[in-house]
């Protein structure tokens, strides 16, 4: 039977496909993906001469024919030193620090490599800063392609490979790339810093490490997963890092990362985060504390006699926040202010633990002290997040808008979980975000400063226009 000759994918036999990839790799396909996906699909029924359930099947025991879906179902876009800023935070804070650790060696990973320019940019940065001060220093590289793995070992590369971004670290590659008219070779000296293996993140289980990293590099991957996934994954990678080792997502990921044992950091602009010095009996005590939280909670969650008689205007609380002001002329009413003001503390703690259970007890008490406002729906629906309840935050946050038009915190993660539904969409809904961001720093507010975990409005602003871009595109 000839190809024509064979119905297009319906969109039931899509729906089986994306609870496959999503259960075997845990990559969510988006609509946005159907007509390469389709093309790839048909075409392979058609040689085979199989229904979808049968070649699903099929793929299962077939490493070959899985190694050809995988790389028709994810995106091999990378280049030499991608996001130049990052290698400017490595070179001038992040080695100078592992430095002076007194550390012999330096482990790096590039946990999803795609075709090698990534791992190399960082062997090379680590070549350049490292060569002179008896420090040896291993990259890995990993990726779930192992097609796109087979492209990084034959050492070629293209023009595609070199873009203006990265353009002012290229003179580190010149000692390991040989010209050859159209195509460069990666020199043989280099492999000897570089290890490259598959990984299926969400599956696998990292047994082929050998030791605890001080670098990982996790960049333009975590849009592909759903909350859920993107925990199970962080989780995965964290526990392979040393105490305060480094981590960096792209610019226009890091909104997504929430871990108890990361911290945010940022320089000259560039943000990224470091694993916290934590021994395991402090681990303990912390668990042991959010333990002795609930149990004293679900005692007094009855006893209101605490809380204050009247309710407190959430303007006053910014008032607060914002400007310092410590007096509304009536004593109580002040003391029902600095209440407030630490309950709001206390959940912006238990969200950054990933704590559910305590960070709602402690809303619930704030959503008693607080007139209705719509900083209690968004963080009710960051809660959600947390808690992988990618529908119910979506509620939240649109109840916030609701509540108030120019919320844009709410804005800005609504529009990022609609990244894995609707890219068109999501499109629209960064495109209102934006704006909204550029009224608010227009006229220098600080309102929602609290919630920003150590970054500006700016930043939100430029991890807007990137998504604009990138789905422009």
């Amino acid at each position: 039977m000839k190809n024509s000759e064979y119905p297009q994918l319906m969109q039931y036999d899509f729906s089986t496909i994306k609870s496959f990839v999503y259960n075997r790799y845990g990559i969510v396909l988006t609509n946005e993906h159907y007509a390469a996906v389709s093309h790839f699909i048909n075409s392979r029924l058609a040689n085979f001469s199989f229904i979808i359930q049968k070649y699903l099947a099929f793929l299962e025991k077939n490493r070959e024919e899985e190694c050809l879906f995988i790389d028709a179902i994810t995106v091999c876009e990378t280049y030499f030193f991608r996001e130049e800023k990052h290698f400017k935070i490595l070179e001038e804070h992040v080695f100078p620090y592992l430095e002076s650790l007194e550390k012999k060696s330096i482990v790096i990973w590039s946990a999803a490599c795609s075709t090698g320019e990534e791992a190399i940019s960082l062997s090379t940065l680590a070549h350049f800063c490292l060569e002179e001060k008896e420090f040896s220093y291993k990259v890995y590289a990993t990726d779930l392609n192992e097609r796109a793995l087979e492209c990084f070992k034959s050492g070629i590369f293209t023009q595609n490979s070199f873009r203006s971004d990265g353009e002012s670290y290229r003179f580190l590659l010149n000692p390991f790339l040989q010209k050859h008219h159209s195509h460069w070779k990666l020199r043989d000296e280099i492999w000897r810093t570089l290890y490259v293996h598959p990984c299926n993140l969400l599956k696998d289980t990292y047994s082929f490490f050998p030791c605890g990293f001080d670098i990982v590099f996790f960049r333009n991957t975590m849009i592909y997963f759903n909350c859920e996934t993107r925990h199970k994954i962080l989780n995965k990678i964290v526990d392979k890092m040393n105490d305060g080792a480094f981590l960096f997502f792209s610019s226009s990921e890091v909104p997504m990362v929430f871990h108890p044992s990361l911290k945010v950091m940022e320089y000259e602009g560039g943000y990224f985060f470091q694993k916290r010095e934590m021994e395991k009996e402090k681990k303990v005590q912390i668990k042991k504390k959010q333990i002795e939280f609930d149990r004293i909670r679900l005692i007094n969650t009855s006893l209101s006699d605490n809380k204050p008689s009247k309710k407190v205007d959430f303007n006053d609380l910014i008032d607060h926040i914002v400007f310092k002001k410590v007096d509304w002329g009536d004593q109580k009413y002040n003391e029902s202010v600095f209440q407030a003001m630490e309950s709001l503390k206390k959940i912006l703690k238990w969200i950054d633990l990933l704590s559910v259970q305590n960070s709602r007890f402690e809303l619930y008490d704030f959503s008693r002290m607080v007139k209705e406002n719509e900083i209690i729906f968004h963080l009710y629906g960051m809660i959600s997040m947390v808690d992988n309840d990618e529908g119910k935050a979506m509620e939240y946050f649109q109840k916030a808008l609701e509540y108030n038009q120019e919320c844009w915190p709410a804005s800005f993660y609504k529009a990022m979980l609609m990244l894995e539904k609707d890219s068109i969409e999501s499109l629209h809904a960064f495109k209102i975000c934006a704006e909204m961001l550029r009224r608010y720093i227009a006229k220098g507010s600080d309102k929602y400063i609290f919630l920003l975990a150590g970054f500006d409005s700016k930043y939100f602003l430029d991890v807007c226009e990137k998504w604009i871009n990138k789905l422009t595109k």
